[in-house]
């Protein structure tokens, strides 16, 4: 993700101190990394049988941006191999909703359906992904089609104070912001790019703009993050301020705000923002 960061930061700027750096982040992913049996990169070298959802947020934007920007079409490949897997052996059928993980050596997720941050590990995974991938390579309407039929699941299941609860199908679960930001960052990238419709999805990261905006302490962090997950299945009871929910709020309400500033925003939005 740090690497991500850096190569917006090349593109802006240039510097053959980043370049460096940037380059050794993509031989070591795409040259020197543990591979799972199916050829995508594990969470933890150490659990090479694992495929984690939050490894699709992690890696495969820098991939993808690192294939556009240096012609490395390895990298390309490997994050289109990245996504396509996990939506083919990491989701449930019913609701389309991701497991927290799954064994590559055998058929079945891992932990529960829906964690809200796994969710939006995927969702972030696919738009920033997307927005870098060439339409013409392999699998890029299929994770197109998959990223529309995500958002279908995720819209039904907001709640009225505009976030998601932690684990998305719970009724009664507590909100997470982190998982919210991510998923309204995710859909503000889409719409950008023309994957998502603005005529639907726009209400839905208005009423997360408002969500967020109340879980705001007057000292600027965002609370209501769920805290660090303890391992597939084992999530702690804390709600607090994290990286997670600080970052991507950051994150979503640029674009969020970039959007009102352009005047790409419904009259109606603009006025109940």
């Amino acid at each position: 993700m740090i690497g991500h960061s850096l190569l917006h930061l090349l593109e802006r700027r240039g510097s053959s101190r980043l370049e460096k750096a940037i380059r050794e982040i993509g031989h070591f992913l795409i040259r020197e990394h543990e591979r799972t049996a199916e050829g995508s990169l594990p969470y933890r070298a150490d659990w090479p049988d694992i495929a984690f959802v939050d490894t699709v947020g992690m890696i495969c934007p820098f991939l993808a941006r690192y294939g556009r920007v240096f012609a490395e079409p390895e990298a390309t490949k490997l994050s289109v191999l990245q996504l396509c897997a996990f939506l083919s052996r990491g989701m449930e059928a019913e609701t389309f909703l991701p497991f927290h993980a799954y064994r590559t050596t055998v058929t079945g997720g891992l932990g529960p359906v829906g964690w809200t941050r796994g969710v939006g590990w995927l969702a972030v995974g696919l738009a920033d992904s997307l927005a870098d991938l060439p339409k013409d390579a392999h699998g890029y309407e299929e994770l197109g089609a998959a990223t529309r039929r995500l958002y279908e699941q995720v819209f039904g299941m907001q709640r009225e104070n505009g976030c998601w609860a932690w684990l998305m199908n719970h009724p009664y679960g507590r909100v997470d912001t982190s998982g919210s930001a991510m998923l309204a960052y995710a859909a503000e990238r889409c719409m950008n790019t023309g994957l998502l419709d603005p005529t639907v999805y726009e209400a839905m990261t208005g009423r997360t703009f408002r969500g967020l905006l109340n879980l705001t302490r007057t000292d600027g962090f965002v609370d209501g993050s769920l805290g660090e997950c303890i391992n597939v299945g084992l999530y702690p009871n804390s709600f607090t301020p994290t990286l997670w929910s600080q970052g991507f709020t950051a994150a979503f309400l640029a674009l969020y705000c970039q959007r009102l500033e352009e005047g790409r925003v419904l009259s109606g939005m603009r006025a109940a923002g």
